[in-house]
């Protein structure tokens, strides 16, 4: 009888060491994903999840903790997962990036003061035709995010004329910062619009520049979204604790209970804030 009972135990012991060790493999695996592809969709990345999980015969993974775990062993060399929503296409990314403070010095000595100047070019050339645009925020149909925030893609290349980068050069230059988030290639690659990295990155300043809003859940840069006119702040769709189009009742304020203003337009004709 003894026997049997510490039979038990050991294989319970060897079955919880079993569980542990998948979980250090899927953990460990989770991290090398990310290092190697530094930006992936929410589609993408489930995709990873359930490809693992198959072929590890792992438990369901919270893809959530898992992103929290990771960034618990990345922050001490100076990264973090961050989770993204980009309004130009409709789609959440998670973008490993470094410490704002060391990105920032790592642009200025990588860029030279021309690429700078050209960066800021394309910004302002997609940013201010939406800070001028006269919406009607009761017009559904009156805006879209793909189509107001972009630039074509010769207009783009053009812009290095402003600067002493040649235009052949220019072309180079920005398939570049395509290839590396700062911008994103849509409408079947004849615009461009903000990339994951410039929001991720860059949204105080173009918050700041610009006197955009914030939104009040994820604190990044928010063009189109939910709006509560009693606090004066907004929110992405996707950042929303519920999803708008389950509910039959009006959305409230999670801080006032007031009704939520719905397809709003953040820029300077629409809002003060």
């Amino acid at each position: 009888m003894i026997l049997i009972v510490f039979g038990k135990k050991i294989l319970q012991k060897k079955s919880k060491m079993t569980e542990n060790l998948e979980h250090f493999n899927v953990q460990h695996l989770f991290r090398q994903f990310f290092l190697k592809n530094q930006c992936v969709s929410d589609a993408q990345l489930e995709c990873w999840i359930n490809r693992i999980q198959q072929k590890l015969h792992s438990p369901p993974m919270d893809k959530e903790l898992a992103i929290m775990n990771a960034n618990r062993i990345f922050r001490h060399y100076g990264f973090t997962i961050r989770k993204v929503f980009s309004e130009s296409i409709d789609e959440t990314f998670y973008y490993l990036l470094t410490n704002d403070i060391e990105d920032a010095l790592n642009a200025k000595s990588t860029w030279t003061q021309a690429e700078n100047a050209f960066y800021h070019l394309l910004l302002d050339a997609i940013i201010q035709p939406f800070l001028e645009n006269d919406f009607d925020n009761d017009d559904e149909d009156a805006f879209n995010v793909a189509k107001h925030l972009a630039i074509g893609m010769t207009s783009a290349n053009n812009l290095a004329r402003n600067t002493t980068i040649a235009i052949i050069l220019g072309e180079k230059i920005v398939k570049n910062w395509i290839n590396q988030h700062w911008f994103k290639q849509i409408d079947s690659g004849n615009k461009i619009t903000l990339g994951v990295r410039t929001i991720a990155q860059k949204s105080s300043y173009l918050i700041r520049k610009y006197g955009l809003s914030a939104c009040k859940y994820c604190s990044l840069v928010c063009f189109h979204g939910f709006f509560c006119s009693r606090c004066n702040v907004c929110w992405h769709e996707k950042c929303l604790p519920v999803n708008s189009t389950t509910l039959l009742s009006p959305l409230l304020c999670s801080s006032c209970d007031s009704p939520l203003a719905v397809n709003q337009i953040f820029n300077n004709k629409n809002n003060n804030n």
